[in-house]
This record gives structure tokens, C-alpha cells and sequence, in this order.
């Protein structure tokens, strides 16, 4: 559990990096550390085998080059792309302010995200897009609706780069109320 283990990460094309093949059951323990050669590139879906055999137990901690990620799998330890996590929303308020809406939510693992659409409705189900806010890896946004109706209904949708979307909670404003209704 104390051993450190290096992988330097070598080659050009699949079948060309070096793999550490086992007969048998390849118990793993400690951490591992890998970098790449000079050269390598590893993007979409490249996966590099680093070990092959009966795979049993994992390394902790690991350091690898940003972006990639081990994949234990029952026959093999494999270097691949990270997917990246669709963004999450943390929190979502409106908030009634001298005649506008103030609209600010929380991210978490903003990656990838071109802007976020804030949506209105008058009943929770028909949502308008109201506004849009750039995208600036922040982990806050806010917007402010200027249209108030005595009952509102937001979400946001964030808009990826790849076309991907997703979708905050909804909050229901009435009067000066603000809860979240989904």
C-alpha cells in the first residue's frame, strides 16, 4: 500500500504504447503517478491498456495528466478521456426587488458550457427564454428581469459547446415568495 508506481506513457497509435501483461491475478495497491512521452496526445475515444490480467483492488492517490482517468475493469487498467460532467446546478432563487426579478443561481463542474438561457412561465409548465448569460467558469450567475407578473415560474438551461443541455430546478416567485417547486 506504501509503493509508488510511475507510468511514462510512450507511442504514436494504439498498439504501439507498452503494456504490463499479467498471467495472472494482478493485485493493485499505492498510488500511481503517470506523464506522458513526448509527443503523445491522448483525445476522444483513445483508450491506452496499461495493465492487463485479472484486475483486483485500484491505486490511490493517482496523478495523471489533466483531462484523463484510469478505468479499472475486471481484465484490464485502462488510460482514457475523461467525459466531461454536464454542469450542476447548486442552487436556483428569484428574488422581487423594486419592481424586477433578481435571478442568480450555483454551478458546479462548469466545463464546456457555452451560456445559460433563463426561462419564464406564468404556469410552470411553458417556459419563454427571457435572457441569456455568458458563460465565465464562475460558479455564481445572476440575471435581472425587468418583465415582473404577479406569479413567475424560472428555471435556467445551460447550453454547451458539443449542444448538450441541461436544466436547473424550477422556482416559483409570488409576491415576494421564492420556492423551489421541482
Amino acid at each position: 500500500t506504501s509503493a509508488q508506481h510511475n507510468f511514462e506513457v510512450n507511442g504514436t497509435t494504439t498498439g504501439t504504447y507498452d503494456v504490463l501483461t499479467a498471467t495472472g491475478t494482478v493485485n493493485l495497491s499505492g498510488a500511481m503517478t503517470i506523464t506522458l512521452g513526448s509527443g503523445v496526445t491522448i483525445s476522444g475515444s483513445t483508450e491506452i491498456p496499461l495493465i492487463t490480467g485479472a484486475i483486483n483492488g485500484t491505486f490511490s492517490p493517482t496523478i495523471l495528466p489533466d483531462g484523463l482517468v484510469l478505468d479499472y475493469r475486471s481484465n484490464s487498467v485502462v488510460l482514457k478521456v475523461a467525459k466531461a460532467l454536464p454542469v450542476r446546478f447548486v442552487t436556483l432563487v428569484a428574488t422581487k426587488q423594486s419592481g424586477r426579478v433578481q435571478v442568480s443561481w450555483k454551478v458546479a463542474h462548469e466545463k464546456g458550457v457555452l451560456h445559460y438561457e433563463v426561462g419564464k412561465s406564468t404556469d410552470g409548465r411553458i417556459f419563454s427564454k427571457t435572457g441569456t448569460v455568458l458563460a465565465t467558469l464562475k460558479d455564481a450567475y445572476n440575471y435581472v428581469d425587468y418583465g415582473v407578473n404577479p406569479i413567475s415560474y424560472y428555471r435556467v438551461r445551460s447550453i454547451d459547446a458539443d449542444g448538450k443541455d441541461s436544466y436547473s430546478q424550477i422556482v416559483f416567485l409570488k409576491g415576494e415568495t421564492n420556492k423551489i417547486v421541482l
